[in-house]
């Protein structure tokens, strides 16, 4: 190909991929999607911020691979929250991939074959959804576009630099996705097998050196990973501790091949099995995750092979499998996503019969095989979805234009025989990878309306939210998460009634529901029904849920029942569970204040709850009690001066603080806010007392002293 035809064609599919990509942004940025982070996004926006907050090493092993995280970071520090930058990045990246897929394919494709699959990738869906997605398939894919790329030039100039730059880019896809380690072993199986001697004498020596070479790039992109989770662990976590728990999520009896623990009640009631393993650190629950897994499958064979058939079939379909986000729901946010362009079981279909024809010429294509191999691996260990299969595509496009480019040739042929069997087994392959029988069933979109709900509500439109999330409940009745999020806005919305309505039925629906749990119980003690939310909190031990809030809420409805040791014993349990500290240390002191006992105690605690939050107006006010108390009304009017001056409409700090200044025999001043007292707040039990104390001050000035009088 000249060179002008190059770059003719390099412009072409740089400019499409651009316009479909920056088109889909314009559309996305009109969305409610846009700057609100779902599900895995969270995560990365989490740890992002957790990074440039100055927590770079953190106090645990990685969860998930680094990579992603601190680029995120890194683009969050230049251009702030706002990730309009980032996203920009990932579709020039987006972009790049198709002018990869190009170069690869000019390899083993016609010059026209080779463009019409640089086209291809820039119109494919999932490759323009996926650009603009707070997620890491493009960065997969790049990295392993690049990596082949590099790896077909390592064995063409056969030198140790080519073989140390493909273990680096080995290296940056394993910290993109621990996953990636599948390609060190692939690449390092392919070098002890390959014949070298025909090129190089001494063959052994030459595959050390390569292999020596490439375990060098690696280990400089892996080792500080690795190195910084052994810190934190007393095992080896190569890179992240997530591999276990994402295993069992796929391989457990509730598995159906796609992603069966979603955020919500289903990962608390994993993360509560999690909680209660007998291991100190990640590397050993890890193990434990994988063990329950294994078990599962050796335990149920039938089941094991009839879940991994599914799989496979989920794998080979054309329908895009949500994980995060449904790419068919998106589109009712876009005109791009609804274009006709091949979709993944055209693509699939057209590659399976290229695989094949490529096996007679198989040293050519070897690396070729590679990705394709780890994904459908990594779909069938864990699960299937969009995203995780997306990492094939570039190089099943290839194989898909090879097969197109022999179809062609059978035709040019007349060749009747073969393209009559060619054309029976694509049908075949067509018709198995968009068939809606079994195991695929219509989309159930409950799970993007209560993402949309969530949205909606960080948005603080919790009218149209509350919308969303009936139609998740009415999509799917037996998931309870979305009452959940219904009551939670029904509280923001200071519709009592209705949130309690939701929290009820979420607790019919899993009497475990720790959220819904705790927020009732919170509902019911503001309510005065005491009594009710001892009992709801009591049951909650049947489902052995054990959480600081449910100590908490305890504590406050036996302290207002009067049962003030059981009331101390519970905020106490509660504080050793990592409950809020210094709301736990200004309750047990006021509890003592009320009781008028463990004076200097109570005191103490006081202090410890301003030392945590010193501008609390209501914990200032308690320490100003306890001054009092203890005669030390100097520090009183001090500490309720303070309060004051952050919240001077609460009557019971006008009072507290009337009172002290009584006790130092500042009248005037004790008058002045008792009478504020009286006039603006005549209806509350404070007004009394604040007349009472206007007679104790009047009594008072006596000797000589006129009457204070209004």
């Amino acid at each position: 190909m000249s060179k002008k035809i190059n770059i003719r064609n390099i412009l072409l599919i740089a400019i499409i991929a651009l316009v479909m990509r920056f088109s889909y942004f314009y559309e996305f940025r009109s969305s409610p999607y846009y700057g609100i982070p779902i599900v895995d996004g969270i995560f990365y926006t989490q740890q992002a911020e957790s990074i440039l907050s100055g927590n770079i090493i953190e106090s645990e092993p990685f969860q998930k691979a680094p990579f992603y995280s601190y680029l995120l970071a890194f683009f969050m520090f230049i251009s702030g929250t706002k990730f309009f930058f980032f996203l920009t990045f990932q579709i020039l990246l987006s972009t790049a991939n198709c002018l990869l897929i190009y170069r690869l394919s000019k390899r083993f494709l016609t010059d026209h074959s080779s463009l019409a699959a640089g086209l291809i990738s820039a119109c494919y869906i999932p490759f323009i959804f996926y650009s603009v997605e707070l997620l890491r398939p493009t960065f997969l894919n790049f990295f392993f576009l690049l990596f082949i790329e590099v790896l077909y030039i390592a064995r063409e100039k056969r030198n140790s630099l080519s073989f140390l730059v493909a273990g680096i880019i080995a290296g940056l896809v394993s910290i993109t996705k621990a996953t990636g380690l599948m390609l060190v072993f692939l690449t390092l199986l392919w070098i002890i097998t390959n014949k070298w001697s025909y090129y190089l004498r001494r063959s052994l020596k030459a595959k050390f050196s390569f292999m020596l070479m490439f375990l060098v790039g690696v280990f400089l992109i892996i080792a500080p990973v690795t190195i910084r989770n052994l810190t934190f662990s007393n095992d080896i976590i190569l890179i992240s501790s997530n591999g276990g728990i994402n295993f069992f999520s796929g391989n457990n009896k509730y598995s159906d091949g796609t992603t069966p623990i979603l955020p919500g009640i289903m990962w608390s009631r994993v993360m509560k099995i999690q909680y209660s393993m007998p291991f100190s650190n990640a590397a050993e629950i890890s193990s434990a995750w994988w063990e329950k897994g294994i078990y599962f499958l050796i335990q149920n064979t039938e089941k094991g092979l009839t879940l991994y058939l599914k799989k496979f079939l989920l794998f080979i379909n054309n329908m895009e499998l949500r994980n995060n986000k449904d790419i068919d729901f998106s589109k009712k946010f876009s005109v791009i996503l609804n274009l006709p362009f091949p979709g993944f079981g055209i693509i699939f279909s057209l590659s399976i019969l290229g695989i094949f024809l490529s096996l007679k010429d198989y040293d050519k294509f070897i690396f070729i095989y590679f990705v394709p191999l780890i994904t459908i691996l990594v779909n069938l260990i864990f699960f299937t979805c969009s995203r995780y299969r997306i990492t094939a595509v570039p190089f099943l496009i290839i194989f898909a234009f090879y097969f197109i480019e022999y179809f062609i040739s059978l035709v040019q042929k007349k060749d009747l025989l073969n393209l009559s069997i060619v054309i029976l087994f694509l049908a075949a392959l067509l018709i198995i990878t968009h068939q809606n029988i079994w195991p695929i069933k219509n989309k159930n979109f409950s799970r993007e309306y209560f993402n949309l709900g969530n949205i909606y509500s960080a948005r603080q439109k919790f009218k149209t939210a509350l919308k969303c999330h009936f139609m998740a409940a009415k999509l799917k009745p037996d998931d309870p998460d979305p009452y959940l999020a219904a009551g939670v806005i029904s509280e923001k919305l200071q519709n009592t009634k209705n949130a309690r309505i939701a929290y009820k039925k979420t607790l019919s629906l899993a009497p475990d529901h720790l959220d819904a749990l705790i927020n009732l119980s919170s509902i019911l003690i503001r309510e005065k029904k005491f009594k009710e939310a001892v009992t709801l909190l009591i049951n909650s031990k049947k489902h052995d849920l054990i959480h600081p809030l449910i100590h908490f809420n305890m504590a406050t409805c036996l302290d207002l029942l009067g049962k003030h040791k059981a009331a101390v014993r519970e905020y106490r349990n509660s504080l050793n569970l990592g409950g809020p500290k210094a709301a736990i240390y200004n309750n047990i002191g006021y509890l003592y204040l009320k009781r008028r006992t463990k004076l200097p105690e109570a005191v103490k605690l006081l202090k410890k709850a301003i030392e945590l939050e010193p501008n609390n107006h209501l914990f200032l006010d308690s320490l100003g009690l306890g001054y009092f108390l203890t005669k030390d009304y100097e520090k009183s009017v001090v500490i309720l001066q303070k309060a004051i001056k952050i919240c001077s409409t609460n009557p019971i700090i006008l009072f507290h603080l009337a009172q002290s200044l009584f006790k130092l025999e500042k009248h005037n001043e004790a008058f002045k806010y008792a009478q504020i007292i009286i006039k603006y707040y005549s209806k509350t039990p404070e007004a009394k007392r604040a007349e009472l104390l206007i007679k104790a001050i009047n009594s008072s000035n006596t000797s000589g002293r006129k009457t204070i009088k209004e």
